[in-house]
């Protein structure tokens, strides 16, 4: 799936606002869907406002459970690919982590399929993935690369339908590969009050809710608007060949995904992301690509 040329500069900002632009995700050029999702692991699937998320809910909401981290080890680092960012993080390596997990319902009513399909818990907030034993065992025989899986401690108030021990902190090892984002229009890139510029990086997918010269509010009703409203890029000629990518969000490719799809795992979500591909072929990342979102069998 291809993002077609009509959608690589539109915004979805309210035009009634007085902002003076706008700072959006760069659509211009070969824009390639499938390859690359954002994944997160739910508390619960019930209605969700964003209809940008594909969710794969439990059986029922009496199989649900709650977990929140409440502590993580991690290393951060930064490649400096960019010289106005140098310290950027463009990956974090999890080391370790505590997870509190209570559930809704008595352990009784859980099924032997119902404690199977449970492979990924986790927190959309907190943005950490915990996997069970069966689902690293999958994922490690699919040679997978960027990623670890690193242990963890859990709190349980509750009886659990498996052993709490058996979880492990699933790792995105691979470094991140978002594209740097645009002001439109492109002039508007400078603070209003002291003209510094560029606010927005040009080089890496920074930028400064305040001017780093003069500390004025950059990101306001009156200056420049961020839009949330279209799907997040990422840039192919920075990928690592990692399955696994971190930096500020998990990501995997479609390849991943399928093989999740087919565990039959829940519940989890993805949000699929575009990818810039430019002059790149496509033998390069075919391979990647997410079958069942390609051939509509997500929903």
């Amino acid at each position: 799936m291809v993002i077609s040329a009509k959608n690589r500069t539109a915004t979805h900002v309210d035009k009634t606002m007085n902002h003076r632009g706008v700072i959006t995700n760069d659509l211009s050029g070969r824009i390639e869907m499938g390859l690359f999702f954002f994944i997160f692991a739910e508390t619960f699937a019930e209605d969700d406002s964003d209809d940008r998320f594909i969710l794969f809910p439990p059986y029922s909401e009496d199989e649900i459970m709650m977990s929140v981290t409440t502590s993580v080890e991690k290393e951060t680092i930064s490649l400096g690919l960019c010289s106005r960012h140098p310290d950027r993080i463009d990956i974090e390596r999890l080391k370790f982590a505590t997870i509190d997990i209570k559930t809704r319902s008595l352990t009784e009513l859980w099924s032997t399929e119902s404690i199977f399909r449970h492979g990924l818990l986790g927190n959309r907030d907190d943005g950490f993935v915990y996997v069970r034993k069966h689902v690293r065992e999958a994922l490690l025989q699919a040679n997978f690369s960027g990623t670890r899986f690193s242990p963890c401690t859990v709190v349980a108030s509750d009886q659990l339908p498996f052993d709490p021990n058996e979880l492990m902190l699933m790792c995105f090892d691979g470094r991140s590969i978002d594209r740097p984002y645009l002001v439109i229009p492109e002039a508007e890139n400078y603070c209003s009050k002291c003209g510094y510029s560029p606010i927005v990086c040009q080089s890496c997918p920074e930028y400064s809710r305040r001017c780093p010269n003069c500390d004025n509010k950059i990101v306001s009703d009156s200056e420049l608007l961020f839009d949330w409203s279209f799907i997040d890029v990422l840039d192919f000629n920075r990928w690592d060949g990692s399955d696994f990518i971190g930096g500020n969000s998990p990501v995997i490719t479609g390849r991943v995904l399928d093989s999740l799809l087919k565990l039959g795992v829940a519940p989890f979500g993805v949000m699929p992301l575009g990818c810039y591909v430019g002059e790149h072929d496509e033998k390069e990342y075919s391979h990647l690509r997410s079958h069942a979102y390609t051939h509509g069998k997500m929903k």
